[in-house]
């Protein structure tokens, strides 16, 4: 709680500080928002038997509020909200949607970025997070762990960062990210902080030839409640960084040859942890081990709205205790822009060290393959549609038995904007997951229709 109570302060007195250096002169923003969601599910609780459907409604009453200066800028979103389920009734409470964004230039070649996403939900996989991995990578999770149930739990990612240029193709970078998960009196999941610092070197000495070096230190420590019936976690320390050389082969095409390292070492003592599961618990390895990623890869401009990014390597692991593995690491991304859309095409393998992101339960390390695709068209004038479709496999080596899942997530949608201020989106996502641990098997099917109404044009006044 400690924890908790220093980045509320921390982030309350940057952002104090931010809304007073561009004052003068200023442009302050505010846009009220009325929204309704709705949705259908035949498994709420994403539980392999029993499934039990339910229409969940949400009735949210938000605001963004901002103000804009010369030399800076802030942005606080807050979706307040109130959801009702039809068939349980029992179930009903308060969510909550917030944001934070802002940036301040602190010098001409100085700049400091503030980003705060927070979120208080029952749902074991909101949309909300949908929509972050169709943003950001259609393979991945934001939780590489099975969420199931409907106990209320928070999120919150706070990220502080500042970048400095001294020169063409030369610059330095700071940042802080600190992520919090807790639960609501839950048997089954642990509470987890994360505090993350990295820093960051890019540096051409010449119009071919260049470099970029990063180091990374994260802290990971578990909590649990009164009522958890696992063997708590052991907290983690995870030391890495990488270094990339680079070489601009054309104006669209660069080559690097890159080398990744990892150590982890946990700190709590406990070399054995067991995670409560629904009526099979997992047992959890916890040793020490160090990993070494090699890569060689290309960025290409293909044409001027065609981006292609591609990495090759090997990966190995050196453990404490058990045999070392090895194997094949890789990405692919490929973005297309239309002027009328775009989409994007990415597939991957790799390993997550399970040090970076709070978690509602703890599998130690683990080994992944990806494939994805998300895409929007302007159909018509005011139709707008969506597709996506993912799949991820998550091998959890360190867990006994050895655990692998499959996930898959598809989806499409259709938004109608028949005036500026209003929308209305229908869409269907189906989710699957199969694992040889029988109790996180799980469908779903789930129909939303969803309708926003906000002022044609934000209130603006000028100081």
């Amino acid at each position: 709680m400690k924890k908790v109570k220093a980045v509320v302060i921390f982030l309350s007195v940057t952002s104090i500080l931010m809304l007073s250096f561009p004052a003068f002169a200023a442009k302050y923003t505010f846009i009220p928002r009325l929204g309704i969601e709705s949705y259908y599910t035949d498994n709420i609780s994403l539980t392999p038997t029993d499934k039990e459907s339910d229409i969940v409604t949400s009735a949210i009453l938000g605001l963004t509020a901002g103000v804009a200066g010369k030399t800076g800028r802030i942005n606080f979103t807050l979706n307040p909200g109130y959801t009702f389920y039809k068939d349980n009734e029992d179930r009903n409470y308060w969510r909550l949607n917030a944001g934070l964004d802002g940036s301040l230039d602190l010098t001409r070649n100085t700049k400091l970025s503030v980003l705060d996403v927070f979120y208080l939900t029952r749902d074991p996989d909101p949309d909300s997070e949908i929509n972050r991995v169709r943003a950001n990578d259609p393979g991945a999770s934001v939780d590489p762990t099975v969420r199931q149930g409907q106990n209320k739990y928070w999120r919150n990612a706070f990220t502080a960062r500042v970048d400095h240029e001294f020169g063409a193709d030369k610059s330095i970078f700071a940042e802080y990210r600190n992520s919090l998960l807790r639960n609501d009196n839950s048997d089954q999941y642990e509470d987890s902080n994360v505090n993350t610092g990295t820093a960051g070197l890019t540096y051409f000495w010449g119009p071919k030839w260049g470099m970029t070096i990063v180091g990374i230190f994260s802290q990971k420590t578990f909590e649990q409640t009164g009522d958890y019936d696992g063997i708590p976690s052991s907290d983690s320390d995870v030391w890495g960084g990488t270094a990339q050389l680079i070489r601009r082969f054309s104006r669209t095409t660069d080559g690097f040859l890159e080398y990744r390292y990892g150590n982890v070492k946990y700190t709590s003592g406990n070399l054995i942890s067991t995670v409560p599961g629904f009526g099979q618990p997992t047992i959890v390895v916890n040793e020490n081990f160090n990993t070494h990623d090699v890569r060689v890869g290309a960025d290409y401009e293909i044409a001027q709205d065609i981006l292609l990014t591609v990495n090759v390597g090997w990966a190995f692991k050196i453990n404490d205790i058990t045999p070392n593995q090895d194997g094949g690491v890789g990405d692919l991304v490929l973005r297309k822009q239309l002027q009328r859309g775009g989409f994007r095409v990415e597939a991957g393998a790799g390993y997550d060290l399970g040090g970076f992101d709070t978690t509602a339960q703890n599998y130690g390390f683990t080994r992944y393959y990806r494939a994805g695709v998300t895409g929007d068209w302007q159909i018509f004038r005011r139709f707008i549609g969506d597709i996506y479709g993912a799949y991820r496999h998550n091998k959890y080596i360190d867990t006994i038995p050895e655990r692998d899942d499959d996930r898959f997530t598809a989806g499409a949608g259709l938004t109608w904007q028949p005036y500026r201020w209003g929308n209305i989106r229908l869409g269907y996502t189906f989710r699957k997951n199969e694992s040889e641990v029988d109790s996180f098997n799980y469908t779903e099917n789930r129909i939303s229709l969803n309708l926003s109404i906000a002022t044609e044009l934000p209130y603006r006044a000028l100081f």
